[in-house]
Protein backbone atom coordinates (compact mmCIF):
# COMPACT_ATOMS: atom_id res chain seq x y z
CA UNK A 1 0.00 0.00 0.00
CA UNK A 2 3.04 2.77 0.93
CA UNK A 3 4.42 1.39 -2.43
CA UNK A 4 1.49 2.27 -4.03
CA UNK A 5 0.87 5.68 -2.79
CA UNK A 6 4.64 6.33 -3.71
CA UNK A 7 3.68 5.52 -7.11
CA UNK A 8 0.68 7.54 -7.19
CA UNK A 9 2.87 10.56 -5.68
CA UNK A 10 5.34 10.44 -8.42
CA UNK A 11 2.78 9.71 -11.37
CA UNK A 12 1.14 13.37 -9.86
CA UNK A 13 4.42 15.01 -9.67
CA UNK A 14 4.90 14.27 -13.57
CA UNK A 15 1.77 15.15 -14.50
CA UNK A 16 2.29 18.61 -12.69
CA UNK A 17 5.60 19.38 -14.22
CA UNK A 18 4.16 18.39 -17.47
CA UNK A 19 1.20 20.83 -17.21
CA UNK A 20 3.57 23.61 -16.39
CA UNK A 21 5.29 22.76 -19.66
CA UNK A 22 2.44 22.83 -21.56
CA UNK A 23 0.75 26.02 -20.38
CA UNK A 24 4.43 28.28 -20.93
CA UNK A 25 3.48 26.53 -24.85
CA UNK A 26 0.13 27.72 -24.88
CA UNK A 27 0.95 31.09 -23.64
CA UNK A 28 3.09 32.42 -26.10
CA UNK A 29 0.52 31.35 -28.92
CA UNK A 30 -2.27 33.68 -27.14
CA UNK A 31 0.09 36.26 -26.85
CA UNK A 32 1.33 36.04 -30.62
CA UNK A 33 -2.57 35.83 -31.90
CA UNK A 34 -2.79 39.31 -30.38
CA UNK A 35 -0.96 41.18 -33.75
CA UNK A 36 -3.65 39.37 -35.44
CA UNK A 37 -6.34 41.56 -33.85
CA UNK A 38 -4.50 44.77 -35.07
CA UNK A 39 -4.51 43.95 -38.81
CA UNK A 40 -7.02 46.19 -39.02
CA UNK A 41 -5.22 49.04 -38.40
CA UNK A 42 -3.76 49.19 -41.87
CA UNK A 43 -6.83 49.08 -43.95
CA UNK A 44 -8.30 52.21 -42.64
CA UNK A 45 -4.52 53.98 -43.92
CA UNK A 46 -4.62 52.34 -46.96
CA UNK A 47 -3.89 55.70 -48.79
CA UNK A 48 -4.38 53.88 -52.63
CA UNK A 49 -7.98 54.47 -51.80
CA UNK A 50 -8.63 58.48 -51.54
CA UNK A 51 -5.80 58.78 -54.58
CA UNK A 52 -7.89 56.43 -56.57
CA UNK A 53 -11.08 58.26 -56.44
CA UNK A 54 -8.95 61.66 -56.81
CA UNK A 55 -8.09 60.45 -60.41
CA UNK A 56 -11.16 60.62 -62.01
CA UNK A 57 -11.73 64.53 -60.96
CA UNK A 58 -8.82 65.19 -63.72
CA UNK A 59 -11.33 63.35 -66.34
CA UNK A 60 -14.15 66.25 -66.17
CA UNK A 61 -11.31 69.01 -66.32
CA UNK A 62 -9.95 67.75 -69.32
CA UNK A 63 -13.12 67.62 -71.01
CA UNK A 64 -14.58 70.61 -69.73
CA UNK A 65 -11.94 72.93 -70.80
CA UNK A 66 -12.23 70.85 -74.40
CA UNK A 67 -15.92 71.24 -75.16
CA UNK A 68 -15.80 75.46 -74.37
CA UNK A 69 -13.04 75.84 -77.27
CA UNK A 70 -14.31 73.78 -79.59
CA UNK A 71 -17.88 75.65 -79.49
CA UNK A 72 -15.79 78.87 -79.42
CA UNK A 73 -14.72 78.10 -82.43
CA UNK A 74 -17.75 77.29 -84.42
CA UNK A 75 -19.83 79.84 -82.92
CA UNK A 76 -16.90 82.81 -83.68
CA UNK A 77 -17.50 82.86 -87.67
CA UNK A 78 -20.98 85.22 -88.49
CA UNK A 79 -20.49 84.69 -91.83
CA UNK A 80 -22.54 82.31 -94.24
CA UNK A 81 -20.44 81.11 -97.63
CA UNK A 82 -21.58 84.53 -99.48
CA UNK A 83 -18.76 86.29 -97.53
CA UNK A 84 -21.31 88.81 -96.07
CA UNK A 85 -21.80 88.87 -92.11
CA UNK A 86 -25.57 87.76 -90.68
CA UNK A 87 -26.81 91.01 -89.70
CA UNK A 88 -30.49 92.14 -88.64
CA UNK A 89 -34.06 90.08 -87.84
CA UNK A 90 -35.93 88.03 -90.31
CA UNK A 91 -39.15 88.40 -90.25
CA UNK A 92 -41.39 85.94 -88.28
CA UNK A 93 -43.75 83.75 -89.99
CA UNK A 94 -46.99 82.21 -89.08
CA UNK A 95 -47.94 85.40 -87.69
CA UNK A 96 -50.79 87.93 -88.52
CA UNK A 97 -49.09 90.74 -90.44
CA UNK A 98 -49.75 93.47 -92.19
CA UNK A 99 -47.59 93.36 -95.79
CA UNK A 100 -48.23 89.80 -97.14
CA UNK A 101 -45.64 89.07 -100.29
CA UNK A 102 -47.18 86.06 -102.62
CA UNK A 103 -43.40 85.70 -105.03
CA UNK A 104 -45.51 83.52 -107.75
CA UNK A 105 -48.83 84.03 -109.61
CA UNK A 106 -49.15 82.38 -112.63
CA UNK A 107 -52.18 82.35 -115.12
CA UNK A 108 -51.73 80.53 -118.88
CA UNK A 109 -53.76 78.72 -121.32
CA UNK A 110 -52.56 75.20 -118.89
CA UNK A 111 -52.11 76.81 -115.81
CA UNK A 112 -53.96 79.43 -113.51
CA UNK A 113 -53.77 80.46 -109.74
CA UNK A 114 -56.02 80.42 -106.72
CA UNK A 115 -55.18 83.46 -104.38
CA UNK A 116 -56.45 83.10 -100.40
CA UNK A 117 -56.20 85.76 -97.65
CA UNK A 118 -57.64 85.80 -94.17
CA UNK A 119 -58.53 89.00 -91.91
CA UNK A 120 -57.38 87.21 -88.39
CA UNK A 121 -58.77 90.05 -86.36
CA UNK A 122 -62.20 90.89 -85.05
CA UNK A 123 -62.11 94.06 -86.79
CA UNK A 124 -62.54 94.99 -90.55
CA UNK A 125 -59.42 95.95 -92.43
CA UNK A 126 -58.50 97.72 -95.86
CA UNK A 127 -56.36 96.14 -97.99
CA UNK A 128 -54.09 97.23 -100.88
CA UNK A 129 -52.98 94.91 -103.42
CA UNK A 130 -50.64 95.41 -106.53
CA UNK A 131 -49.62 92.65 -109.15
CA UNK A 132 -46.27 93.33 -110.69
CA UNK A 133 -45.98 91.31 -114.61
CA UNK A 134 -42.61 89.71 -115.47
CA UNK A 135 -40.73 91.21 -118.00
CA UNK A 136 -43.14 94.84 -118.43
CA UNK A 137 -42.69 95.19 -114.69
CA UNK A 138 -46.05 97.15 -114.63
CA UNK A 139 -47.96 97.26 -111.69
CA UNK A 140 -51.96 96.92 -111.40
CA UNK A 141 -53.99 97.64 -108.00
CA UNK A 142 -57.09 97.09 -106.26
CA UNK A 143 -58.46 97.51 -102.91
CA UNK A 144 -60.18 94.52 -100.58
CA UNK A 145 -61.93 95.31 -97.61
CA UNK A 146 -62.59 92.59 -95.38
CA UNK A 147 -65.05 92.46 -91.93
CA UNK A 148 -63.74 90.42 -88.96
CA UNK A 149 -62.37 87.29 -89.45
CA UNK A 150 -63.23 87.24 -92.94
CA UNK A 151 -61.71 84.66 -95.25
CA UNK A 152 -61.33 85.61 -99.29
CA UNK A 153 -60.08 83.59 -102.11
CA UNK A 154 -60.08 84.32 -105.87
CA UNK A 155 -58.88 82.89 -109.19
CA UNK A 156 -56.17 84.74 -110.62
CA UNK A 157 -57.66 84.48 -114.58
CA UNK A 158 -61.33 85.97 -113.87
CA UNK A 159 -60.77 87.52 -110.22
CA UNK A 160 -63.90 85.80 -109.15
CA UNK A 161 -64.47 83.92 -105.74
CA UNK A 162 -66.33 80.60 -106.23
CA UNK A 163 -69.16 82.45 -105.48
CA UNK A 164 -68.81 84.08 -108.68
CA UNK A 165 -68.12 87.44 -107.42
CA UNK A 166 -65.74 89.67 -108.43
CA UNK A 167 -63.59 90.39 -105.88
CA UNK A 168 -60.32 91.46 -107.39
CA UNK A 169 -58.59 92.41 -110.82
CA UNK A 170 -58.11 89.44 -113.26
CA UNK A 171 -54.27 88.80 -114.13
CA UNK A 172 -52.60 86.99 -117.00
CA UNK A 173 -48.71 85.84 -117.61
CA UNK A 174 -46.05 85.57 -114.67
CA UNK A 175 -45.52 87.66 -111.63
CA UNK A 176 -46.04 88.50 -107.92
CA UNK A 177 -48.59 89.87 -105.45
CA UNK A 178 -48.22 92.39 -102.75
CA UNK A 179 -50.56 93.34 -100.08
CA UNK A 180 -50.56 95.97 -97.21
CA UNK A 181 -53.06 96.58 -94.74
CA UNK A 182 -54.11 100.42 -95.01
CA UNK A 183 -55.80 101.75 -91.87
CA UNK A 184 -57.70 104.76 -91.44
CA UNK A 185 -57.54 107.52 -89.23
CA UNK A 186 -53.81 108.76 -87.34
CA UNK A 187 -51.85 106.61 -85.02
CA UNK A 188 -53.18 103.30 -85.24
CA UNK A 189 -52.00 100.72 -83.47
CA UNK A 190 -49.68 98.05 -84.48
CA UNK A 191 -52.49 95.55 -83.61
CA UNK A 192 -54.99 97.57 -85.82
CA UNK A 193 -51.90 96.97 -89.03
CA UNK A 194 -51.50 93.33 -88.29
CA UNK A 195 -54.25 91.38 -89.53
CA UNK A 196 -53.39 89.23 -92.72
CA UNK A 197 -51.93 85.53 -93.49
CA UNK A 198 -52.68 83.87 -97.13
CA UNK A 199 -51.31 81.76 -99.86
CA UNK A 200 -51.45 80.82 -103.00
CA UNK A 201 -52.12 77.53 -104.88
CA UNK A 202 -50.65 77.36 -108.73
CA UNK A 203 -52.15 74.30 -110.19
CA UNK A 204 -51.53 73.37 -113.98
CA UNK A 205 -53.85 70.98 -116.48
CA UNK A 206 -51.16 68.53 -116.20
CA UNK A 207 -51.68 67.23 -112.49
CA UNK A 208 -48.96 69.29 -110.75
CA UNK A 209 -50.41 71.97 -108.21
CA UNK A 210 -47.86 73.76 -105.77
CA UNK A 211 -48.94 75.55 -103.03
CA UNK A 212 -46.87 77.95 -100.60
CA UNK A 213 -47.61 80.28 -97.53
CA UNK A 214 -47.05 84.14 -98.73
CA UNK A 215 -44.50 85.89 -96.98
CA UNK A 216 -45.51 88.38 -93.94
CA UNK A 217 -44.33 91.20 -92.40
CA UNK A 218 -45.31 92.45 -89.26
CA UNK A 219 -46.06 96.48 -88.33
CA UNK A 220 -43.69 97.30 -85.20
CA UNK A 221 -44.66 100.71 -84.83
CA UNK A 222 -47.93 102.81 -83.98
CA UNK A 223 -48.49 105.41 -86.59
CA UNK A 224 -50.03 106.66 -89.48
CA UNK A 225 -50.17 104.83 -93.49
CA UNK A 226 -48.74 106.96 -95.41
CA UNK A 227 -48.27 104.65 -98.88
CA UNK A 228 -44.59 104.10 -97.53
CA UNK A 229 -44.21 100.63 -96.16
CA UNK A 230 -40.35 101.00 -94.66
CA UNK A 231 -39.23 97.29 -94.12
CA UNK A 232 -36.35 98.77 -91.80
CA UNK A 233 -36.54 96.78 -88.58
CA UNK A 234 -38.67 100.55 -86.86
CA UNK A 235 -41.74 101.16 -88.77
CA UNK A 236 -42.08 96.97 -90.08
CA UNK A 237 -40.24 94.31 -89.97
CA UNK A 238 -37.01 93.88 -92.28
CA UNK A 239 -36.82 91.73 -95.11
CA UNK A 240 -34.49 88.40 -95.07
CA UNK A 241 -30.87 89.10 -95.56
CA UNK A 242 -30.69 85.45 -97.48
CA UNK A 243 -32.46 82.44 -98.28
CA UNK A 244 -31.32 78.98 -97.48
CA UNK A 245 -33.21 76.27 -99.08
CA UNK A 246 -32.50 72.41 -98.99
CA UNK A 247 -33.18 71.39 -103.28
CA UNK A 248 -33.08 68.50 -105.71
CA UNK A 249 -30.00 69.16 -108.23
CA UNK A 250 -30.85 69.23 -112.06
CA UNK A 251 -29.94 65.79 -113.37
CA UNK A 252 -29.55 65.05 -116.86
CA UNK A 253 -32.71 64.69 -119.04
CA UNK A 254 -34.63 64.74 -115.71
CA UNK A 255 -36.93 67.85 -114.87
CA UNK A 256 -36.23 71.26 -114.10
CA UNK A 257 -36.82 72.73 -111.02
CA UNK A 258 -37.80 76.64 -110.91
CA UNK A 259 -36.01 79.19 -108.33
CA UNK A 260 -38.19 82.16 -108.26
CA UNK A 261 -36.98 85.67 -107.19
CA UNK A 262 -38.88 89.67 -106.63
CA UNK A 263 -37.28 92.32 -104.44
CA UNK A 264 -38.47 93.49 -101.26
CA UNK A 265 -37.66 97.19 -103.08
CA UNK A 266 -40.23 98.51 -105.41
CA UNK A 267 -41.32 101.86 -106.18
CA UNK A 268 -45.34 101.42 -107.25
CA UNK A 269 -45.97 104.95 -106.93
CA UNK A 270 -43.47 105.89 -109.61
CA UNK A 271 -43.27 102.45 -111.31
CA UNK A 272 -39.42 102.24 -111.03
CA UNK A 273 -38.69 98.28 -111.04
CA UNK A 274 -35.96 97.09 -108.61
CA UNK A 275 -33.36 95.27 -109.84
CA UNK A 276 -30.13 93.56 -108.19
CA UNK A 277 -26.95 91.12 -108.88
CA UNK A 278 -28.12 88.00 -107.02
CA UNK A 279 -25.01 85.30 -105.63
CA UNK A 280 -25.80 81.66 -104.86
CA UNK A 281 -23.66 79.41 -102.92
CA UNK A 282 -24.50 75.95 -102.64
CA UNK A 283 -23.33 73.05 -100.87
CA UNK A 284 -22.84 69.42 -101.53
CA UNK A 285 -23.59 66.75 -99.58
CA UNK A 286 -19.49 66.15 -99.28
CA UNK A 287 -19.58 69.71 -98.13
CA UNK A 288 -17.66 71.03 -101.12
CA UNK A 289 -19.09 74.95 -101.86
CA UNK A 290 -19.67 75.83 -105.78
CA UNK A 291 -20.53 79.50 -106.12
CA UNK A 292 -22.72 81.45 -108.97
CA UNK A 293 -24.92 84.27 -109.46
CA UNK A 294 -27.97 86.01 -111.99
CA UNK A 295 -29.55 89.38 -112.43
CA UNK A 296 -32.91 90.31 -111.56
CA UNK A 297 -35.38 93.20 -112.27
CA UNK A 298 -38.41 93.27 -110.76
CA UNK A 299 -39.23 89.12 -111.25
CA UNK A 300 -37.41 86.20 -111.86
CA UNK A 301 -37.55 82.77 -112.83
CA UNK A 302 -34.75 81.29 -112.92
CA UNK A 303 -34.45 77.11 -114.45
CA UNK A 304 -32.20 75.03 -112.92
CA UNK A 305 -30.98 73.78 -115.89
CA UNK A 306 -29.82 77.72 -116.69
CA UNK A 307 -27.60 77.54 -113.56
CA UNK A 308 -24.58 75.27 -114.31
CA UNK A 309 -23.74 75.14 -110.44
CA UNK A 310 -27.79 73.62 -109.54
CA UNK A 311 -26.63 70.79 -111.76
CA UNK A 312 -25.74 67.01 -110.69
CA UNK A 313 -22.95 67.27 -112.84
CA UNK A 314 -21.26 69.52 -110.88
CA UNK A 315 -22.42 68.81 -107.37
CA UNK A 316 -22.14 65.32 -107.66
CA UNK A 317 -24.97 65.02 -104.98
CA UNK A 318 -28.97 64.38 -105.08
CA UNK A 319 -29.71 67.02 -103.07
CA UNK A 320 -27.75 70.68 -102.18
CA UNK A 321 -27.90 73.67 -99.61
CA UNK A 322 -28.75 76.56 -101.41
CA UNK A 323 -28.10 80.14 -100.04
CA UNK A 324 -29.24 82.76 -101.91
CA UNK A 325 -29.04 87.03 -101.43
CA UNK A 326 -29.30 89.99 -103.42
CA UNK A 327 -26.07 92.14 -103.28
CA UNK A 328 -28.16 95.81 -104.04
CA UNK A 329 -31.43 95.25 -102.26
CA UNK A 330 -32.82 92.12 -100.36
CA UNK A 331 -35.13 89.34 -102.17
CA UNK A 332 -37.63 86.90 -101.59
CA UNK A 333 -38.90 83.74 -103.02
CA UNK A 334 -39.32 80.07 -103.00
CA UNK A 335 -38.12 77.16 -105.27
CA UNK A 336 -40.39 74.48 -106.86
CA UNK A 337 -38.76 71.17 -107.11
CA UNK A 338 -40.13 68.40 -109.52
CA UNK A 339 -38.76 65.13 -109.88
CA UNK A 340 -39.96 62.21 -110.73
CA UNK A 341 -41.44 59.81 -109.08
CA UNK A 342 -40.97 55.45 -108.79
CA UNK A 343 -44.10 55.09 -111.64
CA UNK A 344 -42.13 57.29 -114.02
CA UNK A 345 -44.48 60.59 -113.12
CA UNK A 346 -43.13 63.92 -112.67
CA UNK A 347 -44.32 65.93 -109.43
CA UNK A 348 -43.98 69.13 -108.24
CA UNK A 349 -43.42 70.48 -104.71
CA UNK A 350 -43.63 73.91 -103.32
CA UNK A 351 -40.36 74.51 -101.55
CA UNK A 352 -40.30 77.36 -99.13
CA UNK A 353 -37.08 79.21 -97.75
CA UNK A 354 -35.62 79.78 -94.28
CA UNK A 355 -35.04 83.42 -93.70
CA UNK A 356 -32.20 84.36 -92.23
CA UNK A 357 -30.82 87.80 -90.95
CA UNK A 358 -32.42 90.86 -91.82
CA UNK A 359 -31.78 94.10 -94.23
CA UNK A 360 -34.07 97.38 -94.87
CA UNK A 361 -36.15 98.12 -98.07
CA UNK A 362 -39.04 99.99 -99.00
CA UNK A 363 -42.26 99.63 -100.47
CA UNK A 364 -43.59 102.81 -101.87
CA UNK A 365 -47.47 103.00 -102.96
CA UNK A 366 -49.56 104.89 -105.18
Amino acid sequence: MTELLRILAALSMLYMHQFSQGAARFLPRRSAATPTVSLPTPLPTATPIPTATFTPTQVPTATATAIPSATATTLQSVSDPTGFDVVGVPPAQKLPSAVLIYPLVRVSATQDTRVEMVNLTGAAVSVSCFYVSSGTCDEVGFFLNLTPYQPVSWMLSTGMSGNNVRVALPFYGDGELKCVVTPRGPFASAAAFNALQGRAIVSDTNGQTVGYSAIGFRRLSTGTFTGTVLLDGIDYEQCPDRLHFQVLTKKSGGPDSELVLVPCTEDLMNQIPSGTNVLFAVINEFEQQLSGGTTLKCFNRIRFSSVPVFGFNSLGTDTAHVIVRGTDVPVVGLVIDRFTTDSGAVSASSNDPYLEGGRSAGIYLP
